[in-house]
């Protein structure tokens, strides 16, 4: 007996060179404050946009810019996504979050990638929780190792320099951020 997996959804993991990672941590730091973040206190969901980007991959950080250039290129070749081979454009945002700061359920859309790029991190960082695309699975309620047919989600922790990219349908959380937290992030999407 065998199994085989025939639908499986790729999640590209990637970490970027150790001084690309202190170079973008140093220059975000410099300007976290910049970010509008809501007037109520957590726990609430970081979904905003800053007015003026608090970084610019293209000029900021070309070195990280080449690094997600080469994940892109990686993950179309790997998913056979020619539309988007041909020429694309990001969109991107930064996001800090603080304790109890978390991220409700959402996609960002069918036929783009997205991805997320951790600035910095620490243990009291919120996971991102990934949502099985398979309806199957909202009947059954395991998460046993040696049932992975069978998963409802699976949780990514956050480590600094690592990105992350994923096609922009697969539903997706950030967990709660505990007591002290350390969790900056820049996300995008690839159309």
């Amino acid at each position: 007996m065998k199994y085989e997996n025939i639908f499986p959804t790729g999640i590209l993991v990637h970490d970027v060179p150790v001084w690309v990672a202190n170079q973008v941590e140093k220059l975000v730091e410099e300007r976290v404050d910049q970010l509008q973040r809501p007037d109520q206190n957590a726990p609430h969901a970081t979904d905003y946009f800053e007015k003026d980007k608090v970084i610019d991959l293209n000029y900021d950080t070309p070195e990280l810019k080449t690094e997600i250039d080469m994940c892109v290129r990686d993950y179309q070749n790997k998913n056979a996504m020619n539309r988007i081979h041909e020429g694309y454009s990001y969109n991107w945002w930064t996001q800090d979050y603080k304790e109890g700061d978390i991220h409700n359920e959402h996609h960002h859309n069918v036929g783009q990638i997205s991805g997320v790029y951790y600035v910095r991190a620490n243990e009291s960082a919120g996971g991102i929780m990934f949502r099985n695309p398979n309806p199957f699975v909202e009947y059954g309620h395991t998460m046993r190792e040696n049932a992975p047919y069978s998963w409802q989600e699976y949780v990514y922790q956050p480590v600094k320099g690592r990105i992350l990219m994923f096609p922009s349908y697969l539903k997706h959380t950030v967990l709660p951020s505990g007591k002290d937290c350390i969790r900056t992030v820049i996300a995008f999407n690839v159309k």
